[in-house]
């Protein structure tokens, strides 16, 4: 229970600094997004996000811990020196186990909390497979593969262009239930495309957009902030 307890105080902590963060960039974007790339903000947002997963406090805790023991050795030879400093460590002995006890009984108030945190993680997790199992269906049961050979030719190009493995095995359907392109999938993905005429040149910037966000692994790391989204969904800011 402790443990938990304890593993928790430091998601929450994560969870603060990392919220923390990202109001600092998104304050700043108004100002960088005139001076650097997309790519900057991009990478930049990433690295952020990824302190609602790494355990960065870990260093933070070593180097108290160092800083702990210097002053447990500065305060040792004090207590050599001065029978004065020995009274004044029973002191702050008696004061360190009066905020054991306070802490410990805020602990006993709180044993709820963790379970509670795991419950809602799961409960989201839930919602979000439930979610994705209907789009799936629904997206299959109104798409159609694409069998015209313009599509595959261009397709192949844009591969080249950027590239990608020409065994990048990815499929074109089209849906006249969809208003805009985008890429689905992460087993077998594929490029979902509207229901109309396209020009050459059109077909040539959807799928070069869609495949450069399957080359930079967009759809894994969409997964990857859901999981994130589920730890912290306590924390709005995530």
């Amino acid at each position: 229970m402790f443990m938990l307890i304890g593993l928790y105080k430091q998601l929450f902590i994560m969870s603060s600094v990392a919220g923390g963060l990202f109001i600092i960039l998104k304050i700043f974007s108004t100002v960088t997004i005139k001076y650097f790339k997309a790519s900057w903000h991009y990478y930049t947002y990433i690295v952020a996000y990824m302190f609602f997963l790494l355990p960065y406090h870990k260093l933070v805790s070593l180097f108290k811990f160092n800083q702990d023991i210097k002053i447990r050795l500065y305060v040792s030879s004090l207590k050599s020196l001065t029978s004065n400093a020995k009274l004044f460590l029973d002191n702050s002995n008696n004061f360190m186990v009066a905020a054991d006890k306070k802490e410990n009984a805020l602990i006993l108030d709180i044993d709820f909390l963790p379970y509670l945190l795991i419950a809602g993680t799961l409960v989201f997790i839930t919602v979000i497979l439930i979610q994705n199992i209907k789009l799936h269906h629904r997206i299959h049961s109104v798409c159609r593969l694409s069998d015209n050979l313009q599509f595959q030719d261009i397709l192949l190009k844009c591969k080249q262009e950027i590239g990608m493995s020409k065994n990048v095995n990815l499929h074109v359907y089209i849906s006249k239930y969809v208003s805009t392109p985008f890429l689905y999938g992460v087993i077998r993905p594929g490029i979902i495309l509207p229901d109309i005429e396209f020009t050459e040149e059109e077909l040539w910037y959807v799928f070069k957009h869609e495949l450069t966000h399957w080359k930079r692994h967009d759809v894994l790391l969409k997964c990857m902030m859901l999981l994130l989204n589920a730890v912290h969904w306590f924390n709005p800011l995530a």
